[in-house]
């Protein structure tokens, strides 16, 4: 979530990564402190309620996330930095098989995340698969659905992964 708050606030990603910020805070509700009024409107709102593509709409607008924050950098607080280890359950390996792609040029949601999810599950001995494919967040998910599915539909079928972790 570190990542999402550096590549999704004050753009057009913005209502976006505020949807997010709301489910997280359903299940954190400790980071309702950081909030000033208008956040604390939004966050116990119907608005609450919405679907996450609905607060695309507020896209042209490219508000900062921090106009819902009574903290002036509310994504380097001490409670943002306890949620974002909370969330990022480093130390959790996966008992199932991973297949983790994401797209090469992605704006949106950067890279980075996924190839650290890559490299901290084979660390912790997962059995992983990672691949990166041309595109951004919309042409990606496209390219990588055909390899996707054959992978999905091979696990179906009852056919183990075989991991593709670097040997350690």
């Amino acid at each position: 979530f570190r990542l999402l708050a550096q590549a999704m606030n004050a753009n057009v990603a913005t209502g976006v990564m505020l949807a997010a910020t709301l489910g997280i805070a359903r299940e954190r509700p400790e980071l309702l402190k950081l909030t000033n009024n208008l956040g604390q409107w939004v966050a116990t709102s119907e608005l609450k309620n919405s679907c996450g593509s609905n607060y695309g709409l507020a896209a042209p607008l490219l508000l900062p996330a921090q106009i819902l924050s009574s903290d002036p950098d509310p994504f380097n607080s001490p409670l943002a930095n306890r949620i974002y280890e909370l969330t990022e359950m480093a130390d959790v390996k996966s008992d199932m098989p991973l297949y983790i792609y994401h797209g090469a040029q992605e704006i949106w949601i950067p890279v980075q995340g996924a190839r650290n999810l890559y490299a901290k599950q084979c660390k912790l001995g997962a059995n992983a698969t990672y691949r990166e494919v041309l595109g951004e967040h919309l042409s990606a998910a496209v390219i990588g659905y055909p390899e996707t599915m054959e992978w999905l539909d091979a696990r179906l079928r009852g056919i183990p992964a075989k991991s593709e972790c670097p040997k350690q």
